[in-house]
């Protein structure tokens, strides 16, 4: 009797043996190929879509900055200032948009009209509101007073946003009013 019950317990072990050899093959070749081939399509996925939303936030930057043009080419702003050249105040507020960009700050940038200083000189006034991180509108005012165009920044104000759609407790609005040169009217 001790010798059916030994054959039998090793026909069982035999047979677990088996079943696991079975379970790991079929695991290694069909279940593991098919959970990486997963794990790259959603990698992919997520990969695509960092990339149309990346598009789409640039193709929102071009509407905006085609916007600002129409708007500068349709109240005549240049006729209002002193600078002569629309592509230097295009390029500018491009400057200035690529460096909000860079930084991932939303921005809204208005003209404030020009004022002559002294019969001398005449200057350019803009406001900017920006929304983001701290960190990144104290980068901001750095990297404008570092531009090739002469800004002096005349203003600021900063507020802590506690009212924001994604939850971050880091958002920051603030408002900087700053001047650009515009054309100097004989010696200073």
């Amino acid at each position: 009797m001790s010798s059916i019950k030994s054959k039998f317990y090793l026909q069982i072990f035999a047979s677990i043996i088996i079943l696991c050899s079975i379970a790991e093959l079929i695991l290694s070749f069909f279940i593991s190929p098919t959970i990486k081939k997963m794990h790259r399509q959603s990698y992919d996925y997520a990969n695509s879509s960092y990339q149309i939303k990346d598009f789409i936030d640039r193709q929102g930057q071009i509407k905006k900055t085609e916007r600002q043009i129409n708007q500068i080419q349709s109240e005549k702003i240049l006729d209002k200032t002193s600078i002569k050249s629309e592509v230097a105040l295009i390029n500018f507020v491009k400057t200035i948009e690529n460096l909000t960009s860079q930084l991932q700050l939303q921005e809204s940038l208005h003209w404030l009209g020009e004022s002559k200083i002294e019969k001398k000189y005449s200057i350019l006034r803009f406001q900017i509101e920006l929304k983001g991180k701290l960190e990144n509108i104290l980068k901001f005012t750095q990297e404008i007073e570092n531009l090739s165009t002469p800004v002096e920044i005349q203003g600021a104000s900063i507020i802590k946003n506690n009212k924001t759609k994604s939850g971050d407790k880091n958002q920051i609005n603030a408002n900087i009013t700053f001047t650009v040169p515009g054309k100097i009217f004989g010696k200073i």
